[in-house]
């Protein structure tokens, strides 16, 4: 969000936003190997070896148990919009005609979003349990890209009172890993199918959401991209009940 906010103020070159994004890097990469410490002392480290490589691990989650199956399936519904791209951003410029300053302010307020609802989701799935808030938080994202469908203000308000949207994911997730255990899945290799799983999505994401654009535009319905992600909240809203159960009462640490 701190990005996001800043960058109006860099100057409107492309080059020289490059640069200021290289710089920012570089120094993340220098406070990264000088002030993190490791998390285990030397002698606990286990020796690192490069397994096998398969580039389609994350299907391995689906060779499980109905559940698992589910929760993949939520899971990727609820991560999809995450991987527009470049869309949004084209979308405000081209179709809302936003200058920067104004689609900074469309991009920090969605960010601050998701600042206030990962704060607030530890104390509501505590009180509501965690199905309960993933269905809350899925409606709240459904509210959000309803909004993108009609103007910028619109898609502001919207996504102001659906803040909670930027949560959705967190039920899914959660429940994959807690599953897994349950199931004598080693963690690790969750984390590294689960990874693989949202690097396709990464890669296919602004690949689809493009195309939906550009012939949407072509149609006279550029907004096909947004029409998409209500689709997919839609039917997570359906799946979230079969897919997390009723009783999961996850803590927020």
């Amino acid at each position: 969000g701190l990005g996001v906010a800043l960058s109006a103020l860099l100057p409107p070159s492309v080059r020289q936003r490059y640069i200021a994004g290289a710089v920012v890097l570089l120094t993340s990469v220098g406070l990264a190997a000088l002030a993190v410490p490791e998390t285990l002392p030397r002698q606990s480290r286990a020796v690192f070896k490069v397994p096998r490589f398969n580039p389609f691990s994350g299907a391995r989650l689906l060779q499980y148990d109905r559940r698992m199956q589910l929760l993949v399936l939520l899971a990727s519904l609820l991560l999809a919009p995450l991987f527009m791209g470049d869309t949004m951003q084209v979308y405000a410029i081209t179709q809302w005609k936003l200058n920067p300053a104004q689609v900074s302010q469309l991009f920090t307020a969605m960010a601050i979003s998701g600042v206030v609802a990962n704060s607030a989701s530890g104390i509501l799935i505590k009180t509501m349990g965690l199905r309960n808030f993933s269905l809350l938080a899925t409606a709240s994202s459904l509210l959000g890209w309803s909004g993108f469908l009609s103007s910028a203000r619109v898609a502001l308000v919207c996504t102001a009172v659906g803040l909670l949207g930027t949560a959705r994911t967190l039920g899914a997730v959660t429940m994959m890993t807690a599953h897994a255990g349950k199931l004598g899945i080693p963690q690790g290799q969750v984390a590294g199918d689960r990874s693989n799983l949202i690097a396709w999505l990464k890669v296919l994401g602004p690949i689809i959401y493009g195309q939906l654009y550009v012939q949407g535009f072509k149609a006279g319905a550029p907004q096909l991209p947004f029409v998409l992600n209500v689709i997919l909240m839609l039917v997570a809203l359906c799946l979230t009940p079969f897919a997390l159960p009723a009783i999961a009462q996850v803590a927020g640490s």
